[in-house]
């Protein structure tokens, strides 16, 4: 008569959980992972080691005598085994081949197709700044200021509406031939006028020059806020406009108009008035160059 041995068995979750203490010889069978456990009767379950791991091969051992055992029930199907690695891929053949070239197709023109409806305006950009550049209007003047000791026109232009921003520079560049050869002291007076508002600098006297010379004025006109500045005053000795827009010196003075109309277009003049009515003591402008620099 068969005989039928059944062990204790339960899932591995359900071991763990119950986490039982197996007595001395006791198996414990996982029913889900094929594993088992022998107990020590001292051991719980988790910390027991699965029994039927491989150790090392002993040697053999005298054949024993004994007789065949009872065959034991089927055991379950163990978990499929991991795949093995994809093989490597084979190289590419070789390329056909090229077929001939089919005879050209025959076709019309298709029909042109309906007009788009127009689409929306895009925005309207942001307004340009001024660039730097010419001034707007200039027109040179040469008037030689000569045998007079009236008030000579040297250089006019205007300044367009808007266009002179806080920062902004006008530079005049402004060239000329002089002689004072007179046998006296001769001066030079400066006028500077912004739509119709004058400013003068003081008298600059002139030093005996026997044969005609070239000077170069730098004139500038700077907006500072509200109000522009002009090229700082200077003492007698000195040329106005080789001067910076403020002086160390405490009797320097910045010409300065205050608070002019921007909005509009300004007349900007520039004179030049001679002490004495003499044909050795002259002043001969050359073309002017009148620019502004914005501020960046």
């Amino acid at each position: 008569m068969a005989v039928n041995i059944q062990v204790r068995r339960g899932t591995a979750a359900g071991w763990t959980a119950a986490n039982p203490t197996l007595l001395a010889g006791e198996i414990g069978y996982e029913t889900d992972t094929g594993k088992w456990k022998v107990g020590d009767g001292a051991t719980v379950w988790t910390g027991l080691s699965y029994a039927g791991t491989a150790g090392p091969t002993g040697g053999s051992g005298p054949a024993g005598i004994g007789f065949p055992g009872l065959d034991g029930d089927e055991g379950e199907q163990g978990w499929p085994g991991p795949s093995g690695n994809v093989g490597a891929t084979g190289a590419t053949g070789s390329t056909g081949a090229t077929g001939d070239t089919g005879p050209a197709g025959i076709g019309f023109p298709g029909l042109d197709g309906d007009d788009g409806d127009q689409g929306w305006p895009g925005p309207v950009g942001p307004a340009g700044s001024a660039a730097s550049g010419p001034v707007t209007g200039y027109t040179p003047t040469i008037a030689d200021c000569a045998n007079t000791a009236s008030i000579t026109t040297i250089c006019s232009f205007t300044i367009g509406a808007n266009v002179m921003a806080v920062g902004d520079v006008v530079y005049v560049e402004l060239p000329s031939l002089e002689k004072q050869n007179k046998g006296s002291a001769g001066t030079v007076t400066w006028t500077f006028s912004w739509n119709g508002t004058t400013v003068a600098s003081s008298a600059i006297a002139r030093g005996n020059r026997v044969a005609e010379g070239r000077v170069a004025y730098i004139f500038k006109l700077l907006r500072v806020g509200a109000d522009i500045w002009v090229r700082g005053g200077g003492a007698a000795a000195n040329d106005d406009f080789d001067l910076p827009f403020i002086d160390s010196n405490g009797s320097d003075y910045a010409y300065l108009i205050t608070a002019p109309d921007f909005t509009t277009s300004q007349a900007v003049l520039i004179r030049a008035t001679l002490s004495a009515a003499d044909a050795l003591f002259y002043i001969k402008p050359q073309t002017a160059n009148v620019y502004r620099v914005a501020k960046q």
